[in-house]
């Protein structure tokens, strides 16, 4: 496993504490996401179990093949629930009985939380006294890209690592190389606020074409070619975060188009007839609709027995009422 390569400056920072044995035992690495956050946490998960003596895991020790094999008894990867969504208090007392043993095959014993903003209140209080006081060759490695979320005390005990966006020409340069066809990364780019891991995930997932569909039919609607329930029937069929994903760049590309910012306007293929939703309301409005759009995203982050017909039902009652028809 390599790093990739926007992260050179992050790896050799820790590498550097590393020889000089100032390790620290808690890393906060924080950063949007799409941009490899989680990946890079692995390999340096991987690289303090390996028994290989350079910067890099070796790939080949008795740890680097039980990594590897997703069974490495030294490691620990803490998700949420799948049932409530979060990380609770019972995942992280199970975590403090197990990192309080000597540890099984190797020197050190990793774990990553990821992503830890969802740790709910119980769990990180549970968390901070290891954070303080960790025992041996512990090292906890927290996931983030919503560092707001994540309680002060938590923030504080951690070192923050960064993971910026990587620069356009590098991700492309990257991106090129990973794919056949390298005619709409600009695009795809733009449309990933510049994550390269979430252009691939576009490729993978037919994103420009769902794009399209689920944005002819809203735009359809706004000039009474369509109907309010074939728009919510086309909106319904993905994933709800994702719709709302898609609806959150259109409102942010009509707020710049009305203030005359076309240069950044996002969707840049769909200029033409955002810029005519542009003129059907006023800027007040527009900034109402995406205040709606924003509060729909937290309200589907933080639940979990969703109705997502009715989010999306509300939603367009309040689009109509921002954006004449």
């Amino acid at each position: 496993m390599n790093i990739l390569p926007w992260q050179t400056s992050q790896w050799e920072q820790l590498q550097q504490c590393k020889s000089n044995n100032r390790l620290p035992h808690a890393l906060l690495l924080v950063g949007p996401a799409g941009v490899g956050k989680t990946y890079f946490a692995k390999v340096f998960a991987q690289s303090l179990l390996c028994e290989g003596k350079t910067d890099k895991p070796c790939g080949t020790c008795r740890q680097c093949l039980l990594f590897n094999a997703n069974n490495h008894p030294d490691y620990f990867d803490i998700k949420p629930d799948e049932t409530s969504r979060v990380i609770k208090i019972d995942q992280i007392r199970q975590l403090i009985v197990d990192i309080s043993k000597t540890a099984h095959v190797s020197d050190a014993q990793v774990v990553i939380v990821n992503p830890a903003d969802m740790l709910n209140r119980n769990a990180a209080n549970a968390l901070l006294k290891t954070l303080e006081e960790p025992e041996g060759n512990v090292y906890i490695l927290l996931v983030t890209d919503r560092l707001p979320a994540l309680p002060a005390t938590i923030r504080s005990r951690c070192q923050t690592i960064q993971f910026p966006v990587p620069n356009a020409s590098l991700a492309t340069q990257w991106l090129t190389g990973q794919l056949q066809d390298a005619t709409e990364i600009p695009l795809l780019l733009r449309l990933a606020y510049g994550a390269p891991l979430h252009v691939l995930q576009f490729i993978e997932e037919d994103f420009l074409t769902v794009r399209k569909q689920l944005f002819d039919v809203w735009y359809a609607w706004t000039r009474d070619q369509a109907t309010f329930t074939q728009v919510v029937s086309a909106w319904n069929k993905l994933e709800i975060t994702q719709t709302l994903a898609f609806f959150q760049s259109w409102m942010i590309d009509v707020i710049r188009i009305k203030q005359c910012d076309k240069m950044h306007v996002i969707n840049q293929d769909i200029i033409e007839p955002l810029s005519e939703i542009s003129l059907k309301s006023s800027l007040d409005e527009l900034y109402r609709l995406y205040a709606k759009t924003m509060e729909s995203m937290r309200w589907v982050r933080s639940s979990v027995n969703l109705n997502s017909q009715l989010i999306i039902e509300d939603l367009l009652i309040c689009s109509s009422t921002h954006i004449a028809t």
